[in-house]
């Protein structure tokens, strides 16, 4: 059981300024440990979609850009291992099947990255935290700290901030996500103990085991779709530029 508690960390810290930099920087630590979990990152932001588009234009044996072999598809290992977990309508709202699955696919979207960072959390402090989620446009999950004051940790986006920032959640989600114009729902609400518990079922030897397997086929299955297509465009290429050569000379 852990016996520290964040809130009373946070009275003993008078300081505004220093408050704000003792949350920061313990986002920066608990951050580098979800990191670990999940590997691949997340399986909807901007670069996976990115990733996700040249894998089925490849999938579909068309052609795409030779230099998408380079940062473009950096979050591929994320789009494969996303493809292989289970139908997510089988577990909606199951928060301890978020945690299974993170830990051995290493990807996730946004509730995913709430749970493992909730869990690592558990670790370190004594805390009371709610998983909750803000409907706008588009919606967003994310983890509130029932401290004083309230904060948002969200390891998807990579923010921590006061609860009442609305200057920062609008800086790092964007219009689609404005915080006035937001739903706000609560979907669970977590002890350190509770948490804690979910983890115990979740890290165990088994699941270690079954999570190097499906890393090591993630990563084969990158391999093989990379050489397959790097040839696939030099060939096409080479036709390309022998028609072009042809269609010039004659």
């Amino acid at each position: 059981m852990i016996n520290i508690k964040l809130d009373t960390v946070l009275q003993s810290i008078t300081n505004p300024h220093e408050k704000t930099d003792f949350m920061e920087r313990l986002f920066v630590q608990l951050n580098s440990r979800v990191q670990q979990i999940l590997l691949f990152g997340p399986c909807n932001n901007s670069a996976a979609k990115k990733a996700s588009n040249i894998y089925f234009q490849g999938k579909e044996n068309r052609l795409f850009p030779i230099k998408s072999q380079g940062q473009d598809l950096d979050a591929l290992p994320a789009i494969i291992a996303n493809l292989l977990t289970p139908n997510r309508n089988l577990y909606l709202n199951d928060f301890e099947k978020y945690l299974k699955i993170s830990f051995l696919y290493g990807t996730g979207t946004c509730e995913f990255f709430a749970i493992v960072g909730a869990y690592i959390l558990a670790t370190e402090f004594n805390v009371s935290l709610s998983i909750e989620t803000a409907f706008a446009d588009e919606s967003h999950t994310y983890i509130r700290l029932h401290t004083t004051p309230e904060y948002i940790f969200d390891f998807w986006s990579q923010m921590a901030c006061e609860y009442s920032d609305t200057v920062t959640w609008n800086e790092t989600l964007g219009p689609t996500m404005l915080r006035k114009n937001s739903e706000l729902k609560i979907n669970a609400r977590y002890s350190s103990d509770e948490l804690i518990a979910m983890g115990n079922k979740v890290f165990t030897e088994e699941n270690q085991l079954l999570r190097l397997k499906i890393i090591q086929d993630v990563m084969q299955k990158v391999d093989q779709f990379k050489i397959k297509h790097t040839v696939l465009n030099t060939h096409k290429v080479a036709h390309k530029t022998e028609a072009t050569y042809w269609s010039h000379h004659y």
